[in-house]
């Protein structure tokens, strides 16, 4: 598996990927091209060479902070360490862009999601209600340099 910078190409492939699991998200390829667009997003994905298995969308909120804005991994492809990978080599290339804190906001209720991430040394930051959809969000974060070399298995 390849991690690499999605190109216009993926696009599709990887709008496909969310709706085939999510079909009511507002995910769609204006969006993607747009985030793919801005300087201060870095839309990579994790693929076999042909085909992507999943994606990450980084946003660079500050010179020292990034935010993970989606992590998806294909459903075919989940249960085979490609999330672990796909943010262990995410956490590597923002910290060769040298950041040092790494933030993302999780649903409460999504343990597989929060699990991946506490493995990865993120520590819980605090909640947020997300009134809309009924929803508790936690807030987590990770501090490069502490935790981003010593991922527990």
């Amino acid at each position: 598996m390849k991690f690499e910078k999605a190109q216009r190409k993926d696009l599709p492939l990887l709008v496909q990927m969310v709706k085939e699991e999510l079909p009511d998200t507002a995910l769609n390829l204006g969006f993607l091209s747009k985030r793919l667009n801005e300087k201060n997003v870095f839309l990579m994905k994790l693929s076999d060479g042909l085909h992507p298995s999943g994606f990450i969308d980084l946003e660079l909120v500050s010179e020292k902070e990034a935010l993970i804005v989606l992590f998806f991994i294909k459903k075919s492809a989940r249960g085979k360490k490609l999330g672990k990978r796909l943010l262990e080599e995410s956490i590597e290339f923002l910290s060769g862009k040298g950041i040092e804190l790494v933030s993302v906001l999780v649903e409460s209720e999504n343990t597989k999601a929060k699990r991946l991430y506490y493995n990865a040394g993120f520590r819980f930051f605090g909640l947020l209600a997300d009134v809309l959809n009924q929803k508790t969000i936690e807030l987590l974060e990770l501090e490069l340099g502490i935790a981003s070399l010593s991922y527990v298995s």
